[in-house]
């Protein structure tokens, strides 16, 4: 691993292990590039160790374009609480804790480059219905989205900001969605609002794409004041 990987691995599996252990990282370099289906399904599995307070990896996925997106950039130290829900994930060894590690870091990668390369994709759970359509549920996906605007509400929630507002719009439509079909007395109370037909999940999602790739250009275009965004994509090595 190179040195900010190392440091940022170091600083979290420390606060997880016992104090005394002795933690020492394998010298064998992990792949680079885009996670496999493989390694995909691994990180979901280490997620499920949470009891239910990780993020599953779809909200993972919404988090990072958000943070991607941002005005300000946040290290792996101020994301990686939000994946854990607070609650730290059970590691057999320090290598499983660093391969862990590893595979979030290229998964951040990966969604850097791919909204700086106008190619990004939501990883979404699809299912098919009986006349073959796949629909696909962005619901995970965008609160993850949302949790990712909170480290820096200050400046994605400035209301003065129409463009924004407007752009996000769909994603809170989303959740919104989502309260109403889990809570009925949420829908009960908030009789104005409409449930989502299933049938617009997918154009919505495609909205919600190419809104990513705009919030992204608003946010280069209108820098905020310090700490200001780099014009280029940081990748975390």
């Amino acid at each position: 691993m190179d040195t900010l990987a190392t440091r940022v691995v170091t600083s979290c599996i420390a606060r997880f292990v016992d104090p005394g252990a002795n933690i020492q990282f394998m010298s064998k370099r992990f792949a680079d590039g885009p996670l496999t289906e493989g390694e995909q399904e691994q990180l979901r599995e280490f997620l499920a160790r949470g009891d239910g307070a990780a993020m599953p990896l779809d909200a993972v996925d919404g988090m990072f374009a958000a943070l991607v997106c941002s005005p300000v950039v946040a290290g792996p130290s101020e994301w990686m609480p939000l994946v854990f829900g607070g609650m730290p994930l059970k590691w057999r060894s320090i290598p499983e804790a660093e391969y862990f590690y590893s595979l979030m870091i290229r998964m951040w990668n990966d969604v850097a480059t791919h909204i700086d390369g106008g190619t990004y994709e939501m990883l979404l759970p699809a299912h098919d219905l009986e006349d073959g359509t796949a629909i696909y549920y962005p619901h995970d996906w965008c609160q993850g989205f949302f949790d990712g605007m909170e480290l820096h509400e200050a400046y994605w929630w400035d209301l003065s900001r129409d463009e924004v507002m407007e752009m996000i719009r769909p994603i809170a439509d989303v959740l919104g969605d989502h309260a109403l079909r889990s809570n009925p007395k949420v829908r009960a109370r908030l009789k104005d609002l409409r449930v989502i037909d299933e049938s617009e999940y997918n154009d919505l999602c495609d909205e919600i794409v190419e809104n990513v790739f705009q919030l992204r250009a608003y946010w280069l275009e209108h820098p905020v004041p310090l700490p200001k965004r780099k014009s280029r994509i940081v990748l975390l090595k």
